[in-house]
């Protein structure tokens, strides 16, 4: 195989390999080659990603939450429907938070799926979600975001001056799209457009979570060793979920 790429200073460089995996989203794999099918590039085309974004709040000490005696917030109806204090974990020279007078990490997330876009078909949300998740500005992110904390903490001491920083992750590539009864006819009995998708042409296999349309880590490392097994039939591997999709009861 020879590939061709950019690299960081942007001059074009030549890549020779005797085997490739591509692991990355399928919808881009689609536009990578002109010796793949039709009806392949159509099936990879079919995994719409579903567009997240992410909030980290750091806060100066978690009095409030101590006080109330909570580790997490849900907003129904909110614009941010969850937050919740960082989880409790050591790992090296990264400690947790010793106590409510710390700092802390307060996480929120969101699916961002437009409320007008009830009743289409899921793909279709995800597409207008993921225009949205664009649109929107730091201020129609940070207002609401406040305005939880003010309203569920204020009460038990919280003030806009324990917010010491807030990042904003907008993650419109998201969540691989996981089949479902009632959106997708062909589930859960097949044939799966994941599974005509994945298919591996000459010395070219595909991985990652959208080749198993389940949007996990161990999707993923099952779906990379189904890769890897394509091209080196004889290699000793462990042994991986050879069934696509999320859980069928």
């Amino acid at each position: 195989m020879r590939l061709e790429v950019l690299d960081a200073q942007g001059q074009r460089r030549q890549v020779r390999a005797r085997h490739v995996v591509l692991a990355c989203w399928h919808r881009a794999i689609a536009h990578m080659s002109e010796e793949m099918p039709a009806a392949q590039r159509q099936a990879l085309l079919d995994q719409v990603k579903t567009p997240l974004i992410y909030a980290n709040v750091l806060l100066s000490n978690w009095r409030p939450f101590a006080r109330a005696g909570w580790s997490g917030l849900r907003s129904v109806g909110g614009f941010w429907p969850e937050a919740s204090l960082d989880f409790p974990v050591n790992m090296g020279a990264a400690k947790a938070s010793p106590g409510p007078d710390h700092p802390i990490l307060l996480h929120l997330a969101k699916v961002v799926l437009p409320a007008e876009t009830q009743g289409l078909p899921p793909r279709q949300q995800a597409s207008l979600g993921r225009q949205q998740l664009q649109a929107w500005r730091t201020d129609d992110l940070l207002a609401p975001a406040m305005h939880l904390l003010r309203s569920a903490l204020g009460p038990y001491g919280f003030q806009d001056s324990d917010v010491e920083a807030v990042t904003f992750n907008r993650w419109a590539h998201g969540y691989a799209y996981e089949y479902m009864h009632g959106a997708d006819a062909f589930w859960p009995q097949g044939p799966l457009p994941c599974e005509r998708a994945r298919q591996g042409w000459g010395r070219v296999a595909i991985a990652n979570s959208d080749a198993g349309a389940f949007a996990y880590a161990h999707s993923a490392i099952d779906q990379a060793t189904r890769a890897v097994s394509e091209l080196l039939p004889g290699a000793e591997l462990p042994r991986w979920t050879q069934r696509p999709g999320p859980y069928r009861p």
